[in-house]
């Protein structure tokens, strides 16, 4: 594992989200850490050691910004690092979405040099810088998602442009998908939409189920 340059979690003795709270960027996050404490709390109902893919799949979050959020000099060691480590654990992968580009490049090479597939979730950029993003990582592509509610998300506010896509536009992705390369059909199964477990994104969550037969 790399050396970090810059510690950005403050070693609390039982990791629960409570110690963190708004440190954005960092390890805590926006709505006073409402989904890194749900997630916490869920850790405690997976058992210790190598997980048992029979049980359910346990898959590594899209994450990137391994230098503003984990105290990394490099992006590409980050990935590195946590792919590597997954694979040895036994986690599945995904690979995020952040800006600049080489975050997401960087992401899908350290899933392709280890011959390995993964989820990967893109950010909610016009159509065709999607499109692009998902030619990018075809090749390594077992599960392709839209992450719609990271639209207005700080860290990427005034830096890039990205939508509040609407059920129409992710239904336009879908059929692009499955027009494009057999080993990418989508179906309701495998075309999946990214949204962070909160109270905020629960309202989203039932507003866009009710268009979800449009996937089937």
């Amino acid at each position: 594992m790399t050396e970090l340059t810059e510690k950005k979690c403050r070693l609390c003795s039982e990791c629960n989200g409570f110690g963190c709270k708004g440190q954005i960027p960092g390890m805590g996050g926006s709505d006073n850490n409402e989904n890194f404490i749900l997630n916490c709390a869920d850790w405690k109902n997976i058992p210790a050691g190598i997980f048992p893919r029979n049980k359910g799949t346990l898959r590594l979050a899209p994450m990137t910004g391994g230098v503003e959020n984990a105290g990394y000099h490099d992006e590409k060691l980050f990935y590195t690092d946590i792919i590597n480590s997954c694979i040895e654990a036994g986690i599945a992968l995904s690979v995020g979405d952040g800006t600049p580009d080489e975050k997401f490049i960087w992401g899908c090479s350290a899933v392709r040099q280890n011959n390995a597939k993964a989820a990967v979730f893109i950010k909610p950029y016009p159509d065709e810088k999607i499109e692009e993003r998902i030619e990018l990582s075809q090749d390594i592509a077992e599960v392709c998602g839209i992450d719609i509610d990271s639209y207005n998300i700080a860290t990427m506010r005034n830096l890039v442009h990205l939508e509040k896509k609407t059920s129409e536009q992710l239904l336009k992705t879908k059929n692009l998908l499955n027009n494009w390369d057999s080993h990418l059909k989508i179906s309701l199964n495998t075309f999946r939409v990214h949204l962070s477990y909160t109270e905020r994104t629960k309202t989203m969550t039932n507003s866009f189920m009710q268009t979800m037969s449009s996937f089937i």
